[in-house]
């Protein structure tokens, strides 16, 4: 343990001014909107999570869990109309190393849900939407200058989410379901930008990425609220023999999202913000990877109060190919 402190103040006192940069950076993010509807698998937010081995295609099955509790403002009809929301996400997704700089990701999910409210039970289950992003390695001053003990590497990129999910969603009547948000997709194709930069000191690193997530509006003329996802981790990794390491992280997720919109409308009950506190951990085996990362609430205004998260899960198994 006290091996590990010394690495870390030896890290952050030669990469102080990169951490704090990067600190400001984050808090700016989760800033930028104050209305979010994180609510949901089809229309919340995409997690790129921890992507492993840069310099290789990688094939993987990735699988989440999401929950809320909805309708929990304090007024006469609130346990009325109080409902649990459970979503869990299947993801194959993969990635294709193109050269030293490019590469490409897609993600393809299959959406499962459960809406429990007091008179009855609906789920939803389906193909979700699924979303293909470029990523571009910007700077990687361990390959410019390895000599340095402190390393670099920058990465941007951008995508498309598809509108492969069904949309199905009576907003006149709802008589199907009362939340958009409960629904294997958007109906609408989605504009995505990312960055995402390390700071790393030997075994010791600064990890964050921020995502902006710019919503078409589909042929019901719904639109979900853009918003934007920020990560801010520190990590520490250790490599044994034979091909073999472990890395331990922990962290903050934040997420931010301007409320929905109908027929050109603001929808009341839509938007808000959710700060997460995460541990996570990813072992690799030769050409194998297993993670797994929780994540607990912090903060959160959604829906002005109407909604509730609780704890997410994600564990996921790669291969390099």
């Amino acid at each position: 343990m006290m091996k590990l402190l010394l690495k870390t103040r030896c890290w952050l006192r030669l990469g102080g001014r990169h951490f704090f940069a990067t600190l400001v950076l984050f808090l700016a993010i989760l800033g930028h909107a104050n209305a979010c509807d994180v609510c949901g698998c089809g229309a919340g937010s995409i997690n790129l999570g921890i992507l492993p081995q840069w310099d290789k295609s990688i094939l993987g099955l990735r699988y989440r869990t999401l929950a809320f509790d909805s309708h929990i403002f304090p007024d006469i009809y609130s346990q009325r109309f109080r409902t649990r929301e459970d979503f869990t996400l299947m993801e194959l997704w993969g990635k294709v190393h193109l050269s030293r700089k490019w590469q490409v990701i897609g993600f393809l999910p299959y959406f499962m849900a459960r809406q429990q409210g007091q008179e009855k039970t609906l789920y939803r289950n389906g193909l979700a939407d699924a979303l293909v992003m470029g990523q571009y390695e910007l700077l990687n001053t361990e390959i410019t200058s390895p000599e340095k003990n402190v390393f670099h590497q920058l990465f941007v990129g951008g995508g498309l989410k598809l509108p492969t999910g069904a949309w199905r969603y009576d907003a006149e009547t709802g008589r199907d379901v009362v939340n958009p948000n409960f629904q294997p997709g958007t109906g609408s194709y989605d504009g995505i930008g990312m960055v995402q930069y390390i700071l790393r000191h030997k075994s010791v690193g600064l990890m964050t990425d921020a995502q902006y997530r710019y919503n078409g509006t589909n042929p019901d003329r719904y639109h979900f609220g853009n918003g934007v996802t920020g990560n801010l981790n520190i990590f520490w990794l250790n490599n044994f023999k034979e091909k073999r390491s472990l890395m331990l992280l922990t962290g903050l997720n934040g997420e931010s999202r301007l409320q929905n919109s109908m027929y050109g409308y603001e929808v009341n009950f839509t938007g808000g913000n959710l700060l997460m506190a995460q541990i996570g951990c990813q072992a690799y085996w030769k050409g194998w990877s297993a993670a797994l990362l929780h994540q607990t609430p912090l903060s959160q205004n959604l829906g002005n109060g109407s909604f509730k998260s609780l704890n997410r899960m994600q564990l996921q198994v790669s291969l390099g190919i």
